[in-house]
């Protein structure tokens, strides 16, 4: 049976893959209501979860080696775990107040910190490192949301919105802001291209039913697996022989996948899927190995 989810669900996941700490995980909570002083709270909470854990102010912080700015950081923390607290109790003004007084506490630590000059070289590396990025995802999503046949751009505006945004907080000197802006920008293009291609899994589902048809499929999975390939090592930073041996694969799955296409063009499709399907399956094998979390429904 065709999987209803596959690399695109496991490349989402990835941007946020490397352990990030236990606080930052979000906690379990009463499904938010729309709308409100609780969706404002949450979203505040989601705010102040990747400043406290992804964001580089929170790196530069903790090496600061200040004792005034990881008594603010930890002054965020506290306030941070009081929020999420005040939310399951179902006090959302509460909640607000705390995650109000987590940003502040990380605005004054922000200020307590000087860009010096080979930190601003290396946010500005990172800066258009993740503009690239993000071009490049643009460029997927709407082609994607055009092949489909998809209406109105309200979301590729938004994307586009955030870049812009983050443009002008660099121009403006603050880089720490608009790198992060541009990871939230990132991981959202992510988020909205997985839900394109789980999508068109769904329609595309109804019409496997020739050998054509299932070769297509197994070609598309198999360039996706191996697509996640750079996009692991660079996000787990596996060992040097697992990094070695994913690279050895890709260039294997390769010639596996050309000799696939060749077989399917003379008609013999059997041979082109079991090609492509022990292909896909070394890169799996190897992706867990190198930290990859896997369900059973992305493997098959």
């Amino acid at each position: 049976m065709v999987p209803r989810s596959g690399p695109a669900a496991l490349a989402a996941g990835l941007m946020l893959a490397a352990a990030v700490p236990t606080w930052s995980q979000p906690a379990p909570t009463p499904t938010p209501q729309v709308g409100g002083l609780e969706q404002l709270a949450r979203s505040k909470e989601a705010m102040v979860g990747r400043l406290l854990a992804q964001s580089i102010l929170a790196s530069r912080i903790r090496t600061a080696d200040n004792p005034e700015l990881l008594a603010l950081l930890d002054q965020a923390r506290q306030a941070f775990d009081n929020g999420r607290a005040h939310l399951a109790d179902g006090n959302a003004g509460a909640a607000n107040d705390a995650f109000d007084t987590a940003l502040k506490a990380m605005h004054q630590a922000r200020k307590g910190l000087a860009v010096d000059g080979a930190n601003a070289v290396e946010l500005n590396t990172r800066f258009n490192n993740l503009l690239k990025s993000i071009e490049s995802l643009q460029g997927s999503y709407r082609s994607r949301r055009g092949a489909a046949g998809g209406k109105g751009s309200a979301p590729d505006e938004a994307f586009e919105a955030m870049v812009q945004r983050a443009r002008r907080d660099a121009a403006e000197g603050r880089l720490e802001q608009a790198v992060d802006l541009l990871r939230e920008t990132e991981a959202k293009l992510m988020t909205a291209i997985q839900t394109q291609i789980g999508s068109a899994t769904l329609h595309y589902t109804e019409a496997l039913d020739s050998p054509d048809q299932i070769f297509r499929h197994e070609l598309s999975r198999n360039r996706g697996f191996a697509e996640l390939v750079p996009l692991a090592i660079e996000q787990l930073n596996p060992p040097p022989a697992q990094r070695q041996a994913l690279d050895e694969q890709l260039a294997r799955n390769l010639a596996l996948r050309q000799f696939a296409e060749s077989e399917a063009a003379a008609q013999r499709f059997d041979s082109a899927i079991t090609t492509l399907r022990q292909g896909t399956e070394r890169i799996q094998a190897l992706l867990e190995r190198s930290g990859v979390s896997m369900s059973k429904a992305m493997k098959e």
